[in-house]
């Protein structure tokens, strides 16, 4: 026991989400929209009285939080020139985002959530956002 300087534990998520970036000069620019994969990953020194990192089970329920606010709606960015008509379109599907919603954004903004919930900000390791099967943004 307390045998490594550093203990992890991950798991995975799915949501589905759309999304735009705005001035990007090719395909992504379109509306469109993914099947992301998300691997959280929670880091400690040491091991609880149980022998644990962190329990699975809570880890999943503040994900869930956090990705809850995200799946199944279309995310833009508050600057993009069509938010203002994507909601008066249909406003309950619409996400609007202090941010360009890319890969590394929203990867950024799933660990922001984390450090705000966990009682150890500095808990959390790292979260890979897989936009596709072969492409994935670190943070």
């Amino acid at each position: 026991k307390g045998r490594y300087m550093m203990y992890k534990v991950s798991r995975e998520f799915m949501f589905a989400a759309g999304h735009s970036v705005t001035g990007y000069p090719g395909n992504c620019a379109r509306l469109h929209g993914h099947g992301y994969r998300v691997i959280v990953t929670i880091k400690s020194p040491k091991l609880n009285g149980l022998g644990m990192v962190m329990d699975f089970s809570d880890l999943k329920v503040i994900v869930d939080g956090i990705l809850n606010e995200l799946d199944h709606y279309f995310l833009i960015w508050r600057d993009d020139p069509r938010a203002e008509g994507l909601m008066r379109l249909d406003a309950s599907s619409i996400r609007i985002m202090e941010y360009n919603p890319t890969a590394e954004n929203i990867a950024e903004h799933i660990k922001d959530g984390l450090r705000d919930r966990l009682l150890s900000p500095q808990a959390v390791d790292s979260v890979v956002l897989y936009e596709t099967p072969n492409c994935s943004a670190i943070v």
